[in-house]
């Protein structure tokens, strides 16, 4: 049996081989080059359809203009598609309304030709040539982001692209404009990087367009305009009130003065406020205001609280004050200055701004050249204070007990006694302040002593350009002027008085005295009285001495009940010389005794003496129970002459009238304006003088009625006659009187009497 091949033989089979290896190469070849084509060819109907799916989705995204514009695009224009595999090193493509109408792609080393629909390898290692910059006649596109705001803005995004031959990036400028006029391009002159954020500036706000300037590589310029930036970068401003850093002791809550945020846009806002403040703890403290606008921007505020205390238990304790005027200050015992090296003269304190709380303690013998203090400033306090004995001030300077003279801010004096063995002498001179200029509140205080002043002098505060507000607060003590002298005020521009009386002596040798205001701007007189003793030449008040206004005062729930003398003209039981435009007297009567020497034209009333301007009178709800007496003309227990349009309803007069010569009337002396009367009776003795008014002046009489037996007045042109004492005594007499709300009576034992004010005897 044979084994294995001979050398013959497996040569043989080698040469075989061979010969099939040479005949089958080139076949095996042809195959794979044959795959390699048609893979070629399917990866381009692959791509065609990537990129139409991206222009389709762009489409329906973005809208029918965001698809690619016609035109030749290669493998940098037609940028990132989004295509699985390996995509061609190069393309170049002709497309129509988001159609590949024709093209070249190549993979690997084949060029693949595309038009009508049909993919084909046309070569292997060549290059698609594609130069489409002849037919880039588009400029880049310009995208802001956001495009138009309203609001807070701090910076935009611009992006630009360009399709064909890309975007020239030393080409780009931009340029903030507060209209939509379009600039010049030398104007959009600041560069920018593609992309980048250009910044919104603290400074912008309001209306703004964004202008960018793009050009591409070809040269195709572009100037574009944003959307409307309505712009708010600016923040509120928050303004404290009140006093920052505040300064306070520990008697006392801590009351926050608040504060106020006004934005540019959205107007006032909010606040939130934030606070740490322990007011029993001495410390420094601080209180956070803060205030967000509809735009986002923010503002904080800080203000300081100091709790403090600086205790005065001595004659220097006090003078040192002067050392930090704006500090919180209390007394600790009673201060005795007069065994004290400030015994004869206490040199006052230059300013002060903080507070002194008197702590209800006596400072005994204070002795100074013209006050405590020369000045109060914004946010000083005094309060809780007494003075014994106190002497100040010089007759050829102002002088006060508390200080000359208020420049401006907000001051509050409170709970001070100047006792009635004090004495102020000078020529401006105050009880509390000389001068005041500034917003001043006088609350719970009082001046029991001396007052002698050469020019405007008051029994609280001599002289006041400023608002005044004065509550709770009195007078009873001497108070002599040679002019314009009040038992409150001396002078005032502007202010309110409330709850407040004078008692004592009020003298002047000169005019403008008042048993509250002595020369008045005060607006309004709120439950007050007088019982003082008045005296001077003209212009003298039971209230008010001579009203200066010129425009409108009320007057209600008050009365006088004191003395109200005068050596000449304009005197009047509540106002001498009223000169305001409009005045309304409500709830209101007067008890005093109002008298004149004069032998001439006298102007005297039970309520005003004279009234000088043309405006309105409106007297409602009272009466006059006082005596008016004078030597001469124009006399009456209400208002002595007129000018005004007056009405008087609801009202009685019930005390005496007597003069000489002529234009006596009970209700009126003489008047030019109508006089319009309603529910009045009039009881009191009637001495040279008709029961109404000579002549009312076109003015309209409702249910006036007079007293026979008690006037002494049979007749009378106005009004009806009641003729006995025991008929004015029943309700029937009295037609139209509204009895139920108004009028009261005890029927056969009184005559009518208002039932919100005090009954007079003489309603007897």
């Amino acid at each position: 049996m044979k084994k294995g091949f001979t050398l013959i033989e497996l040569l043989a089979v080698i040469v075989i081989l061979a010969i099939i290896t040479l005949i089958a190469t080139p076949m095996i070849l042809g195959v794979i080059d044959s795959v390699k084509r048609g893979t070629a060819e399917s990866s381009t109907y692959g791509y065609i359809d990537a990129i139409e799916k991206s222009d389709l989705k762009n489409m329906i995204d973005n809208g029918i203009n965001q698809t690619r514009k016609d035109g030749m695009y290669n493998l940098n224009s037609i940028g990132t598609i989004n295509y699985k595999g390996k995509g061609p090193s190069a393309i170049c493509v002709t497309i129509k309304k988001g159609i590949i109408e024709s093209g070249q792609f190549k993979f690997d080393q084949f060029i693949v030709d595309y038009k009508d629909n049909k993919a084909q390898v046309i070569s292997s290692n060549e290059e698609i040539d594609c130069d489409i910059s002849s037919q880039d006649v588009t400029p880049p596109v310009v995208t802001f982001s956001p495009n138009g705001k309203i609001g807070r803005l701090e910076y935009i995004v611009v992006n630009i692209t360009d399709d064909f031959t890309g975007v020239n990036e030393n080409e780009l400028k931009y340029l903030w404009k507060a209209d939509d006029l379009e600039p010049s391009s030398e104007d959009i002159n600041i560069t920018f990087q593609n992309n980048d954020r250009i910044l919104v500036t603290e400074e912008m706000s309001g209306i703004y367009y964004l202008w960018i300037s793009a050009m591409d590589n070809k040269g195709n310029k572009t100037i574009v305009k944003s959307g409307t930036y309505n712009i708010d970068n600016i923040a509120p401003v928050i303004t404290i009130r009140g006093n920052n850093p505040s300064v306070q002791g520990p008697d006392s809550p801590y009351i926050d003065a608040g504060a106020i945020a006004i934005d540019n846009i959205d107007g006032e806002l909010t606040i939130e406020i934030t606070s740490n403040v322990n007011p029993n703890l001495v410390g420094e403290y601080q209180v956070i205001y803060k205030a967000i606008d509809n735009a986002g921007n923010t503002s904080t505020a800080i203000r300081t609280v100091k709790v403090e205390c600086n205790e005065i238990r001595t004659p220097q304790d006090l003078y040192n004050v002067r050392n930090n005027p704006s500090g919180y200050y209390m007394v600790m015992n009673d201060i005795n200055m007069s065994t004290s090296e400030y015994k004869d003269n206490f040199d006052e304190i230059p300013t002060f701004s903080g507070t002194l709380n008197g702590n209800n303690k006596k400072i005994i013998g204070f002795t100074g050249k013209s006050a405590l203090f020369n000045t109060l400033t914004d946010g000083a306090e005094i309060k809780n204070l007494e003075f014994d004995s106190l002497i100040n001030g010089s007759e050829s300077s102002s002088a006060a007990a508390i200080a000359l003279k208020i420049p401006s801010g907000n001051v509050t004096v409170s709970n001070v006694i100047i006792d009635k063995n004090s004495k102020i002498i000078g020529n401006s001179v105050g009880g509390l302040i000389a001068n005041s200029a500034g917003n001043l509140t006088i609350s719970n205080s009082s001046f029991l002593g001396t007052i002698t002043g050469s020019g405007d002098v008051g029994g609280l505060i001599a002289f006041s350009t400023g608002t005044l507000v004065i509550e709770n607060s009195f007078t009873n003590g001497t108070i002599n002027g040679q002019s314009t002298t009040g038992g409150l005020i001396g002078y005032s521009n502007e202010g309110i008085l409330k709850k407040s009386y004078s008692l004592g002596t009020i003298k002047s040798t000169g005019s403008s005295v008042g048993g509250l205001v002595g020369t008045s701007g005060i607006t309004e007189i709120d439950e007050c009285y007088t019982k003082a003793e008045i005296r001077g030449t003209y212009q003298i008040g039971g209230l008010i001495g001579f009203d200066r206004i010129k425009n409108n005062v009320t007057i209600t729930n008050s009365y006088s009940d004191g003395t109200v003398t005068g050596s000449q003209y304009y005197i009047g039981g509540l106002i001498g010389e009223a000169n305001s435009t409009n005045i309304t007297i409500k709830n209101t009567y007067s008890n005093s005794t109002v008298s004149s020497t004069y032998t001439s034209k006298v102007y005297i009333g039970g309520f005003i003496g004279n009234v000088t301007k043309v405006g309105t009178i409106l007297i409602e709800n009272g009466y006059s129970n006082g005596s008016v007496t004078a030597n001469n003309s124009f006399v009456s227990a209400v208002i002595g002459y007129s000018k005004s349009n007056t009405t008087i309803s609801n009202f009685f007069i019930s005390g005496t009238i007597s003069g000489s010569g002529s234009y006596h009337g009970a209700v009126v002396g003489g008047n030019d304006g109508p006089l319009n009367i309603n529910n009045m009776y009039i009881s009191g003795f009637l001495t040279n003088s008709v029961v109404v008014t000579s002549d009312t002046r076109g003015g309209n009489l409702n249910n006036v009625y007079w007293i026979g037996e008690t006037t002494g007045v049979s007749t009378s042109t106005y009004g009806s006659l009641i003729s006995t004492n025991t008929q004015s005594k029943k309700q029937s007499s009295y037609s139209g009187f509204d009895f139920d709300n108004i009028w009261a009576i005890k029927e056969g034992s009184s005559r009518p009497y208002l039932r919100n004010l005090p009954i007079p005897s003489s309603a007897y």
